[in-house]
This record gives structure tokens, sequence and C-alpha cells, in this order.
């Protein structure tokens, strides 16, 4: 399936029982090469896990910017890296309002 006939995730259900963290975008498609494939080279930071590639880069949902952490697997024809499918764990993303808060707290880790 190409990226542009991708589905939207619907969180309604989820939104609706109580949960209080609406449902996180997938890798945002603004991130993709001109042949149309997610682009890694977008990462800002990744971090070996298992089997899983954990990516930081910078997303679009809704119109409004993301700081995106999502799994990635590597195929088996070929060892292209995609982005791992919501329903198969999924990442999350911080509104870029809430980074500054971040940051400070990555650095109260560095100060101990």
């Amino acid at each position: 399936m190409t990226p542009d006939k991708e589905k939207p995730l619907r969180g309604g259900n989820r939104a609706r029982a109580g949960n209080v963290h609406s449902p996180e975008p997938t890798p945002d498609d603004t991130a993709q090469s001109e042949a149309g494939q997610r682009n890694p080279a977008a990462f800002l930071f990744e971090q070996e896990h298992g089997s899983k590639t954990w990516a930081v880069q910078v997303s679009d949902w809704n119109g409004q910017p993301r700081l995106q952490v999502w799994p990635w697997y590597r195929t088996k024809e070929g060892g292209e890296l995609r982005p791992c499918a919501a329903r198969y764990g999924g990442g999350f993303a911080i509104p870029m309002d809430r980074v500054p808060e971040l940051i400070a707290a990555l650095q109260s880790v560095l100060e101990r």
C-alpha cells in the first residue's frame, strides 16, 4: 500500500473509553524520500533495541509539529528500514511545546 493510500489511525473508542492519551500518529509522510518511502535519513537520533531501531524525528500531525519516537524494522528482502505499524506496539509523539521539558529532564540525568 502506498503512503498516500494508508488509512488514518482512528482512536475513537479508545479515546471515549476513558483513555487519557489520544491515539498517536504513525511516522509522518513529510519525512519521505522522492521515491515515496519514509526517509530514515531524517532521523535525528536512533538506537538499536532487539530487532528494532527506535528513531527520533520531527513529524507533522494535523498541521502540528511533533517530536516522533517510533520503532522501525528491517525488511527480510534487502534490509530496508520501515516503520512498525501502530498495532504492533508503535511509538509516540511529543508536542513541540513540551520538548523543552524533555530536554531539561534529559539534562538532569546527565548532571547526576
